[in-house]
C-alpha cells in the first residue's frame, strides 16, 4: 500500500522526518532552513510513505524533488508557525485525521468509496506506528534542537549545546528553553536518551 501526502521530507542521520500541513504552513521554510544545514530534501511537496516487508515505513518524494529514500520515518510533525518554539506530542486519532487531510490535498477529495475507505485505514496504521507532533515554529533552525530533544543522536554519551528540552506537567509539552546544555540525558539515570535537563515527570 503507498499513501501520498502533502509533505515535506528530511533525511537526517539516516531517518527521515516528515514536516506536514496545508499550503502555506511552512514547508517550503523547512526544506529551506535544513538544506542550509546540508540535509537531504527527499521533496519539500509532496511525499509518498510506503510500507516493506518487514513493516517499516519510509518515504519518497513525489513533488519537485522526486528523490527515492528507503530510510525509516523517524516522526511526523504537523506545522504551525508561530513565535514560540515548542513541539507537542499529538493524540494517534489527531495525527491520523491530519494524515486524512493531507492526503486528499494531494489526491484531491473525489475519491471512490473504496479508496477512501482504503486511505484511513492506511492513515490509522500509519499514526500507530509513528508517532505524531505538532511543530510550532519560526523562521529558524533552532527547531531541530527541539527534535534532538525528542529524538537525541547520542549512544553512550556526549556534549551537546542548544535549547534545554522540559516537558509541562498538565499538557507535556516540549518547550525550548533560553539555557545552554553541556551534557547529555545519558547521565541522567532512569531518564531516558533525552538532551538537557528533565522535569521529573518526564516520561
Amino acid at each position: 500500500n503507498i499513501f501520498p501526502i502533502h509533505s515535506c521530507c528530511v533525511t537526517r542521520q539516516g531517518k527521515n522526518f516528515l514536516f506536514s500541513g496545508p499550503s502555506g504552513a511552512g514547508k517550503s521554510t523547512i526544506a529551506e532552513l535544513s538544506a542550509d544545514l546540508n540535509y537531504q530534501i527527499v521533496d519539500e511537496e509532496q511525499v509518498i510513505i510506503s510500507k516493506d516487508d518487514t513493516n517499516q515505513y519510509s518515504a519518497c518524494g513525489w513533488g519537485n524533488q522526486m528523490l527515492a529514500s528507503q530510510a525509516p520515518i523517524q516522526a511526523i510533525f504537523i506545522l504551525n508557525k508561530n513565535e514560540i518554539e515548542y513541539i507537542r506530542p499529538m493524540a494517534k486519532k489527531h495525527l491520523a485525521k491530519q494524515l486524512i487531510e493531507r492526503h486528499i490535498d494531494v489526491v484531491d477529495s473525489l475519491l471512490p468509496q473504496d479508496l477512501l475507505a482504503n486511505a484511513f485505514t492506511i492513515a490509522s496504521a500509519i499514526a500507530r506506528t509513528i508517532p505524531g507532533y505538532e511543530l510550532h515554529f519560526r523562521k529558524s533552525p533552532d527547531f531541530w534542537k527541539l527534535i534532538d530533544a525528542e529524538f537525541p543522536e547520542c549512544e553512550d554519551c556526549c556534549f551537546i549545546t542548544g535549547c534545554i528540552a522540559v516537558r509541562g506537567e498538565m499538557e507535556k509539552t516540549v518547550l525550548a528553553v533560553s539555557q545552554k546544555a553541556d551534557y547529555c540525558s545519558c547521565d541522567i539515570g532512569g531518564m531516558g536518551r533525552r538532551t538537557g535537563l528533565v522535569a521529573d515527570n518526564f516520561e
